[in-house]
């Protein structure tokens, strides 16, 4: 019973709760507190939502339009080494990790740790970006 309630609701998240998890950074924190004190007050913010089996650091959802987007704050474990890091190579299973997600139906946001904390990173931007993914 319990699969056929995980296959049926693959994709699909809850918007009940309005709980915040323990965060799994400092970055995944200081992105939350940034993009909350920014953001529309019509969107829905959640953090380490379970989909498809697999954890979304954060799910953006803009509860007029029915627009959800989610946001992964990739820090240096999503990156074999800082080469691949500078082009945005991430490991093997976090590339299969989102295009199953992405079949189930979502939209991806990426923000690389050594972005938001490089002093010319235009966290704005961020800001702007996610607004317009959610319009």
């Amino acid at each position: 019973k319990k699969y056929l309630e995980y296959v049926n609701d693959c994709g699909e998240v809850s918007f009940h709760s309005s709980e915040l998890k323990p965060f799994d950074s400092y970055f995944e924190e200081d992105f939350f507190n940034f993009i909350r004190s920014c953001s529309d007050s019509g969107y829905k913010i959640q953090n380490q939502v379970v989909s498809c089996g697999f954890k979304i650091d954060f799910v953006i959802n803009n509860m007029k339009s029915g627009r959800r987007i989610a946001i992964e704050c990739d820090g240096p474990t999503h990156f074999q080494n800082e080469i691949d890091e500078a082009y945005g190579v991430y490991i093997e299973n976090d590339e299969e990790r989102q295009r199953i997600l992405e079949s189930a139906g979502w939209k991806f946001y990426r923000i690389k740790y050594s972005d938001w904390i490089n002093s010319k990173f235009d966290r704005n931007s961020v800001a702007a970006d996610i607004a317009n993914l959610l319009k």
